[in-house]
């Protein structure tokens, strides 16, 4: 996966959504033209996971909800917009096909016959082929290079906590690199050296000639049927890592093993100085596992902030880890985010967004619940396990973001005092990574 604009080779303007501005808002069926370069930028911004060319979805970087779809309005020509990806696979899975120019075909996977067209000066729509230019895109990487300072390497949904070297002493071939509780040391300090291109070696602070990497023969080396992260001595710069850019210092950090694709993955959501959580190289998915935040300096907080468009709020207070998050290695049918009760007294649980109440009531799994359908887009947030009796909110309440609607508690099928919270499509109720999509 990596960061491109869509240039067409017709008319040298970007595939863009349609007079979006910062802070807009994007909806279904906002239509997508061809522009010349924008100031917002980001409505210009696609993820393309193009080591899967031939299925793939074009997905906004400015809200990775949406991607480009196609809009079915006459047999001959389907109107190109963006939707939310989710449920509606069948428009939005696209192909990319290289031609010998160097440029792309973008033809949408389930009805081969469309392709991506430029029409006139600013149209974008799905056509049947025409052998011409209006059908060819050049792709152009939006790539931030990294800090060449020393710095942390912070799990997007480990909720502020680091990669780190997994020792009480000198480190070594094979010592493992794991997610730690922050702190201001050397064995959680990392160098990116450039290799080429995107092409780095992630060094340790402690020990410059140690890289992160794998073992393919190390004992212990795997986890899941996939290798573990650990050091390498690496003086030949053999364990080079492909940096995929998010913005924001955020990064994919993807291996090459074995001619496959696997990207550095968070097992679990969070790790403690007593229970680490262990790292391993992964096929890529679309969750918050995957993502990890460049930071210098010698303090950080994490903080939950929508991602562009989005009105909401972290449903709990403040600077509270998660436990485990959405399908994490471990449990991957965890449908949601836990995050546990750390504070003294009680733990309020807050509406993420504005909206309507749609269900209060109990079950022995889920305990003491609360749904409440957005007023923004219908999709429904689940809160679990809450306090007995602390429920404050009824069916057909207007909420507004931010409100208190229960305490965390442990009710249902739960191990301890913690909320459990999921997103879920409001007609399939497919439940949907809070932290990849929202935060």
């Amino acid at each position: 996966m990596a960061r491109y604009k869509i240039k067409s080779v017709a008319n040298g303007k970007y595939v863009s959504i349609y007079n979006l501005t910062a802070g807009g808002i994007l909806y279904e069926n906002k239509n997508v033209v061809c522009k010349t370069a924008t100031s917002l930028g980001k409505d210009q911004i696609w993820d393309i996971n193009l080591s899967s060319p031939s299925s793939t979805f074009v997905r906004s970087a400015y809200w990775p909800f949406f991607g480009l779809n196609a809009y079915r309005s006459s047999d001959t020509e389907y109107n190109c917009d963006v939707y939310e990806i989710v449920g509606n696979e069948t428009d939005a899975t696209t192909e990319f096909i290289p031609t010998s120019q160097g440029y792309y075909q973008i033809r949408l996977k389930n009805y081969p016959t469309k392709y991506l067209t430029a029409s006139g000066s600013s149209s974008v729509v799905w056509l049947g082929a025409t052998g011409g230019n209006d059908q060819l895109w050049s792709l152009e990487e939006v790539f931030d290079n990294p800090t060449t300072a020393a710095c942390h390497v912070i799990s997007h949904k480990g909720y502020g906590n680091a990669l780190n070297v997994y020792t009480s002493s000198g480190i070594s071939d094979g010592t493992l690199a794991t997610l730690w509780d922050w702190d201001n040391v050397n064995d959680q300090r990392w160098y990116f050296d450039q290799i080429s291109g995107r092409e780095y070696v992630i060094k340790s602070a402690m020990n410059q000639t140690y890289h992160v990497g794998y073992s393919t023969s190390a004992s212990g080396g795997t986890e899941y049927g996939y290798y573990r992260a650990m050091m390498r001595s690496d003086a030949s710069n053999s364990y080079k890592v492909t940096l995929e850019s998010y913005g924001d210092n955020i990064y994919r950090i993807m291996c090459n093993i074995g001619g496959s694709p696997r990207y550095l993955t968070a097992e679990s959501a969070i790790g403690t100085n007593s229970t680490p959580t262990h790292l391993v190289w992964y096929p890529y998915r679309s969750n918050a596992d995957q993502l990890w935040k460049l930071v210098t300096g010698t303090s950080y907080t994490y903080s939950h902030s929508c991602v562009d468009g989005y009105d909401g709020v972290w449903p709990t207070t403040e600077n509270i880890g998660m436990t485990d998050g959405f399908q994490a290695l471990w449990r991957p049918a965890h449908g949601g985010i836990d995050v546990p009760e750390r504070i003294a007294g009680a733990q309020p649980i807050y509406s993420m967004f504005i909206g309507t109440v749609i269900a209060s009531s109990y079950t022995d799994q889920l305990g003491y619940y609360v749904e409440i359908q957005s007023a923004f887009d219908n999709k429904i947030c689940r809160y679990q396990h809450m306090l007995a009796g602390s429920v404050a909110v009824s069916v057909g309440d207007e909420v507004m973001a931010g409100q208190q609607v229960g305490t965390v508690g442990r009710s249902g099928d739960s191990t301890g005092e913690h909320l459990h919270f999921e997103i879920m499509m409001p007609s399939t109720r497919t439940k949907i990574d809070p932290v990849f999509n929202v935060f």
